[in-house]
């Protein structure tokens, strides 16, 4: 697995980032056709976040998340040129007052537009280094392959999520800037329920608890997609409740950070990753009790 995937970034990085996000869609097409259970999933979720067109939506969403799978092997090749050709930045003054506040903050975004490539063009384009948090996958070779691609630029240090707590504070106290993807499903074990789009869902808590003990916000920002390349767009950030107690504060970023991811996927929701399970277990009443109804 590993040396083809070696391979295919090989071949990937002869071509032009436009023939990239072609290819990209095009095996997005062909997965389209060839992945029902998939598809019927997207449907689900392109009609839960309120597509106009649920099944054109789902359609779309699979081109723009296979392109967004290709584009990972343009992190390590990300430069100004790059920045200067294809990306667009927006609202840039979010970052700006945190850093002549000299404060502190977590970056944040979720599986939208080009999800792997925010980091790299953020911390070039703003001058930062970032510290991020990933999944392991079931595939030791995929997570090394991943590992490569993630860490190929110096200005990102890319971590597991397990165990990654040590890590995340060593870095932070040599000036990292944490970030993380936190729109996806988590385990039992490091979520907490949270409503999003009407569901109470199980929704990553890591983060949130890492900037509520730091009392320090969260920072949206997103690398959309575009005609002619990409749109950097930072949001308002999130903070902290300083009145509420530990876990209440926790709770009130979730539903902060949902309410947030809410509304960028409500504007684009053709480039959010819609064939993942969100929608997987969901509260169904006081004691906690998760229902996996939505996608049978």
């Amino acid at each position: 697995m590993y040396w083809l995937l070696k391979g295919l970034t090989a071949f990937l990085h002869k071509l032009s980032l436009p023939n990239v996000q072609k290819f990209g869609a095009f095996i997005g097409l062909l997965a389209w056709y060839t992945m029902p259970g998939r598809r019927k999933v997207a449907k689900i979720n392109a009609e839960v976040v309120g597509a106009a067109d649920p099944a054109k939506t789902a359609k779309e969403s699979f081109k723009h998340s296979f392109t967004s799978f290709l584009e990972t092997v343009f992190i390590g090749i990300v430069d100004q040129q790059f920045i200067d050709k294809y990306v667009t930045i927006e609202d840039k003054h979010y970052y700006d007052d945190l850093v002549a506040q000299g404060q502190s903050f977590a970056f944040v975004s979720g599986h939208i537009g080009s999800w792997d490539l925010v980091s790299p063009v953020a911390t070039l384009a703003w001058d930062m280094k970032l510290i991020t948090v990933g999944r392991m996958t079931n595939s030791k070779g995929m997570n090394r392959f991943i590992d490569d691609l993630r860490n190929a630029t110096d200005r990102i240090v890319y971590i597991q999520q397990f165990g990654y707590l040590e890590k995340l504070n060593d870095y932070v106290s040599r000036g990292y800037i944490p970030g993380s993807l936190l729109d996806h499903i988590g385990t039992p074990r490091d979520s907490f329920f949270a409503p999003f789009f009407g569901m109470e869902v199980e929704t990553l808590a890591g983060m949130a608890v890492f900037c509520a003990r730091r009392k320090i916000p969260m920072l949206p920002c997103y690398l959309l997609r575009t005609a002619n390349g990409f749109v950097l767009r930072p949001s308002k950030p999130i903070w902290p409740d300083r009145d509420l107690k530990p876990k209440e504060r926790i709770h009130d970023l979730l539903v902060k950070m949902n309410q947030e991811f809410e509304k960028i996927i409500k504007e684009h929701p053709e480039q959010w990753f819609l064939m993942h399970r969100r929608f997987k277990r969901i509260k169904k009443d006081a004691d906690g009790k998760t229902s996996s109804s939505l996608y049978r």
